[in-house]
């Protein structure tokens, strides 16, 4: 996703989660649903802009049922942001993921991402 392009912020965990509570849908990718289950999965992109450049978070998600996604992988969650801890320390990969997931669960994305496949329904239907 276009994340990996974006260059790299560094942040406290308390500054993220401060930014991470203005992170808006940037957007939000889907398939067409597999034929052998009906289900549709795809990717979720979240950020702000800061100062001078973006900060965001994306990940995969998957349509359990209708009406019903949830996070696809949740040990593939990424970022543009390196994590520091209040001494100044930058976080190993597990905390840096934990943090994360985190932020993603704090997150009203499940809303947007049904609200995308409902327009995208009616779309198709139209």
């Amino acid at each position: 996703m276009v994340i990996a392009t974006w260059r790299p912020v560094t942040r406290t965990v308390r500054d993220w989660m401060h930014d991470a509570r203005r992170f808006r849908r940037i957007a939000t990718t889907h398939g067409t649903a597999r034929h052998d289950t009906g289900v549709r999965s795809g990717r979720a992109l979240w950020g702000i802009w800061t100062s001078d450049c973006p900060m965001g978070i994306c990940w995969e998600w998957a349509e359990l049922r209708p009406g019903i996604v949830t996070l696809a992988n949740p040990l593939h969650v990424l970022s543009n942001v390196a994590l520091l801890s209040d001494g100044g320390d930058r976080l190993d990969g597990a905390r840096m993921l934990l943090e994360l997931n985190n932020t993603v669960h704090a997150m009203n994305w499940q809303r947007e991402v049904c609200a995308e496949l409902l327009r995208s329904d009616a779309t198709a239907v139209a």
